[in-house]
């Protein structure tokens, strides 16, 4: 069931869900302004876009109690070649605020759900959003990138990898100019997981495609792959796998050793990294088994389960878990059944990624496999990890990072080596061309402390990326830190449903600043310390 559901949190794409299936919209919404029916229903697009077919095109009321306005929904269809079909869903609201927002997709799927739209439509925004080029939601329903012969299917990866969002934008861009006769003023792309791997595709290969971008927790590089994998194996015999209990008992015991490693016991480990509890000191007597101790198999398991993998040049190939994050980190795991590589659906890629036919992904090597991929097809078309974004700072573009730091699929350290790399490089680039602008002042890089994969965990993990990052670009005001909340309770228990999540143990109330890498939110010493007024960025 964890793996079925997850397809709502990864989909998502956006970092304020306030729309989510049972929260309250009612909350959400101002007086609206009708947008004209007989306007959207008598539209017809004069779109010359090769390749170009719109299906539908229909007007949805408003419903001002719940404060969501009227927009009309304009459904296309693109093939930019003979076997791609990259679907696509627009929606212009009636209280346009003259801007328009891509949101990206989750997993191995697009995302086309009007839920993900919502908050944004609210917001005013046009918006943007593609199936990448296949109609399965299912975030693990990766059949669409093999053949019936087992080859790559290179036009769908194409689609996938980086050609849908842009074809979605260009079609976007003018539908909105032509339904609205004014170009929108400001274009933004706005995602987590696959949706982060999105905008940041965005940045290094199409540019001039938006204004500004954010990019949570993306899932650009093939690291997490290996992670998971060797995580996921050690948790799969029977004997290492850990009860509800025990998952509590090595989280109190972990909290216990390095909670207050950063001045303040707030059910926290803000530096994960600094930690280096043993579950040893959970073992079990000889031949006791109990819910109060560990056995040596699962103390075995633990500890690999935290550990970093190191590759054959010495350079760490695998992250593993923080510490601290065992309640939402271990269960997505312990409910495994096979390797991470199978319940994800990578094992359909490996034909793109030059597996060989007869790979076991029970067993493979997958450290190995990691670096043979590399210069493949899937390699090509699917990691977004090109440094220099001078073209992207250069033309004024505003980029948001941000990850978890209690990420249990995607670890947080591939996005901040990348960010010291392309802070080098994108610099450089800019100097040698005798640009003024710089890299630092266009892209910065957030990091959320006890936040598990885009939402969750024991950190505050909801804000509104969005109107920051507008803020950004409209008024020049670039963030410094950015406040988030506890997700909802309805959130909270959907959170749940969809990861296996356990509850979390601190507050309801509990509010925390992102700070800009490497900074981290520190206790001032006074006040409520589950008040993020009380804690600076340092």
């Amino acid at each position: 069931m964890i793996r079925a559901h997850i397809t709502i949190l990864v989909t998502s794409g956006v970092v304020l869900l306030a729309a989510c299936a049972g929260s309250d919209v009612s909350k959400l919404g101002k007086p609206v302004t009708e947008v004209s029916a007989a306007k959207c229903n008598g539209f017809t697009s004069t779109e010359r876009l090769a390749g170009t077919n719109v299906q539908t095109v229909r007007y949805v009321p408003s419903n001002e109690p719940a404060g969501v306005p009227g927009f009309c929904e304009i459904v296309a269809n693109v093939s930019p070649a003979e076997s791609s079909h990259i679907g696509m869903v627009y929606r212009f609201p009636g209280n346009w605020n003259g801007k328009i927002v891509g949101l990206g997709g989750g997993g191995f799927a697009g995302n086309v759900r009007f839920e993900t739209a919502l908050p944004a439509l609210v917001a005013g925004y046009a918006t943007m959003q593609t199936d990448t080029g296949h109609a399965a939601t299912e975030p693990w329903n990766t059949e669409w990138a093999v053949r019936k012969d087992g080859s790559p299917n290179e036009e769908g990866l194409t689609d996938f990898g980086h050609r849908a969002v842009h074809e979605m934008t260009l079609l976007g861009k003018s539908l909105a100019e032509q339904y609205y006769g004014v170009a929108p003023k400001r274009a933004y792309f706005q995602g987590c997981s696959q949706g982060g791997r999105q905008g940041m595709v965005a940045s290094q290969m199409y540019p001039q495609d938006f204004d500004g971008i954010i990019s949570g927790a993306p899932a650009f590089n093939d690291v997490s792959r290996v992670g998971m994998s060797l995580i996921s194996r050690a948790f799969l015999p029977d004997a290492a796998k850990l009860s509800t209990a025990q998952i509590r008992l090595v989280n109190a015991a972990a909290l216990g050793a390095c909670d207050r490693l950063d001045g303040v016991v707030d059910g926290i480990i803000t530096e994960p990294d600094a930690c280096s509890w043993d579950p040893q000191e959970l073992a079990c007597p000889s031949g006791t088994v109990a819910d109060s101790c560990l056995s040596e198999s699962q103390v075995i398991a633990v500890r690999s389960a935290y550990s970093n993998k190191r590759g054959p040049d010495g350079s760490v190939a695998a992250y593993g878990l923080a510490r601290g994050s065992e309640l939402s980190s271990f269960p997505w795991f312990m409910a495994l059944k096979q390797d991470s590589q199978l319940e994800t659906g990578y094992s359909n890629f490996a034909a793109a990624a030059g597996f060989p036919s007869d790979t076991d992904f029970n067993t493979n090597d997958v450290i190995a496999s990691h670096e043979a991929q590399k210069g493949s097809l899937f390699d090509r078309l699917y990691v977004a990890a090109n440094p220099d974004l001078s073209e992207f700072v250069g033309g004024g573009g505003k980029l948001i990072l941000w990850h978890g730091l209690y990420d249990q699929l995607l670890p947080p350290e591939p996005l901040i080596g990348y960010y010291q790399k392309m802070l080098q490089v994108t610099s450089e680039k800019l100097t040698a061309e005798g640009s003024p602008a710089r890299a630092k002042d266009s892209v910065e890089l957030f990091t959320a402390v006890g936040v598990s994969h885009c939402l969750g965990g024991a950190g505050p993990s909801t804000f509104d990326g969005l109107a920051i990052l507008d803020a950004w670009l409209e008024q020049d005001v670039k963030p410094t830190r950015i406040v988030a909340t506890q997700p909802p309770p309805a959130m909270a228990a959907m959170i749940s449903s969809m990861m296996g999540e356990m509850p979390r143990q601190t507050p309801d109330n509990m509010t925390r600043p992102l700070c800009p890498w490497p900074e981290l939110p520190r206790y001032s010493g006074e006040g409520d310390v589950n008040a993020s007024e009380n804690f600076v960025c340092r």
